[in-house]
């Protein structure tokens, strides 16, 4: 009886970790980032990372308390790039 491949997947905090060192990238789109940088370097990092699918996209939603905090922050602190990201 073959055995069924169960389907590659990226816990929340690991999602978490991945969209802080997005906002700290010189990366404009997220799925760049995830696309050119996260699947070629950090493959032993995320040993379950998935590829960047509607199933990925779906789960961001659930982040933009992470993406507020970050934005907040960033706007909280005097820097000569007002306003640009990190």
């Amino acid at each position: 009886m073959p055995t069924r491949v169960k389907a590659r997947s990226i816990c929340e905090s690991e999602l978490i970790a991945l969209v802080v060192c997005y906002h700290i990238s010189v990366y404009r789109t997220f799925k760049w980032f995830y696309q050119r940088h996260v699947q070629k370097y950090w493959l032993a990092e995320f040993p379950g990372l998935p590829s960047y699918t509607p199933q990925l996209r779906q789960q961001l939603p659930q982040l933009r308390c992470i993406q507020k905090i970050l934005f907040y922050n960033n706007s909280q602190r005097p820097s000569k790039t007002s306003g640009a990201l990190l």
